[in-house]
C-alpha cells in the first residue's frame, strides 16, 4: 500500500503539468478554430459583395446597351459609384462582425484587404463578361470604339479586356484607400492615444 503513494508528490506534479498542458492545448485549439471560422466568414463577405457588384455592373452595362449608350465613356463613371457602394458595404459588414466577435482590434490593413478582395472579385467577373460580350454578343463593339477613340491601330479582345481589368483594379485600390480613411478607428480613442507622440513613453 505504501508503494502506491511513495511517489505521490512526483505523480501529482506530473498530473498538474499534464493538466496545464492539456488546458493550454485545448485553449489554443479553440482559439484557432474560432479565428479560422471568423476568417472564412469574412472571406464570404468579400465574395458575397464582390459577386453582387459584378452582377450589378453587368446589369447596368446591359441597360446602357439597350439604349445604345454603352459606348459613351462618361456613363461608365457610374461603375465607380457602384463599386464604391459595394466596397463600403463589405468593409462596414466586416468591421461590424469583427467588433461583435471581439477577437482582435479592427485594423486599417484588414479593412483595406477586404476592399481589395471585394473589388478584385467584381473586376474579374465584369472583365470575363466584357470579353464574352465584345467577342460574341457584339463583335463590332471594338471597331466602333476604336473609331470613337481615333486609334490608329487594331485593338483586340484581349487587349481591351485587359484594359478594363486594369481600370477596375485601379478603381478598387483608390476606393479602398479612400473609404478606409473614413472607416478606420479614430486615433482619439483610448487605444489610439497610446500611440500618439505626446503619450509615447521612452524606454
Amino acid at each position: 500500500m505504501y508503494e502506491l503513494f511513495a511517489d505521490f508528490p512526483l505523480n501529482g506534479y506530473l498530473f498538474i503539468k499534464l493538466t496545464t498542458s492539456y488546458n493550454r492545448f485545448t485553449g489554443f485549439f479553440v482559439k484557432f478554430i474560432n479565428e479560422k471560422t471568423f476568417i472564412m466568414k469574412n472571406q464570404a463577405v468579400s465574395v458575397k459583395y464582390g459577386v453582387g457588384i459584378g452582377i450589378l455592373l453587368i446589369v447596368y452595362f446591359f441597360i446602357l446597351s439597350i439604349f445604345d449608350l454603352h459606348m459613351k465613356p462618361f456613363l461608365s463613371m457610374a461603375n465607380m459609384v457602384f463599386m464604391g457602394i459595394g466596397i463600403y458595404s463589405a468593409i462596414r459588414v466586416y468591421k461590424t462582425d469583427h467588433q461583435k466577435d471581439n477577437l482582435k482590434t479592427f485594423t486599417y490593413q484588414q479593412g483595406f484587404r477586404v476592399g481589395l478582395v471585394t473589388g478584385f472579385i467584381a473586376t474579374i467577373i465584369f472583365s470575363v463578361f466584357f470579353a464574352i460580350y465584345v467577342s460574341n454578343i457584339e463583335p463590332d463593339f471594338i471597331p466602333k470604339m476604336t473609331v470613337k477613340w481615333d486609334a490608329g491601330y487594331d485593338v483586340g479582345v484581349g487587349t481591351i479586356s485587359f484594359i478594363v481589368f486594369l481600370m477596375g483594379l485601379a478603381s478598387t485600390v483608390v476606393l479602398s484607400l479612400a473609404l478606409m480613411q473614413i472607416m478606420k478607428d479614430s486615433w482619439n480613442t483610448t487605444p489610439g492615444k497610446t500611440y500618439t507622440v505626446g503619450n509615447t513613453k521612452e524606454k
